[in-house]
């Protein structure tokens, strides 16, 4: 975490055909923040949320499939983790 921005160099691989979404969840499922749509190729560095969270804080990571053609959900999945401490 720097203040309000959470780092998670989230990826959207060159040879994948969907388009990807990443939504940062509390352990209540409230949103706190997501990105745009990546295309295949694209990548973000920094996630804003609404709120700075503190080391070892509960957060559930929501990544979603889009198709390109038609934005229609191609399923999603979830990660549970914590926030890390600033080196």
């Amino acid at each position: 975490m720097d203040s309000n921005k959470a780092t998670v160099y989230f990826t959207n691989a060159e040879g994948n055909n969907v388009y990807l979404k990443l939504r940062v969840l509390d352990e209540n499922d409230n949103s706190l923040g997501e990105t745009g749509l990546l295309k295949p190729g694209e990548y973000v560095k920094d996630v804003e949320l609404i709120r700075a969270l503190s080391a070892g804080t509960g957060i559930r990571l929501k990544i979603m499939r889009y198709a390109p053609d038609t934005y229609l959900s191609e399923g999603s999945g979830v990660l549970n983790t914590t926030i890390g401490a600033t080196p």
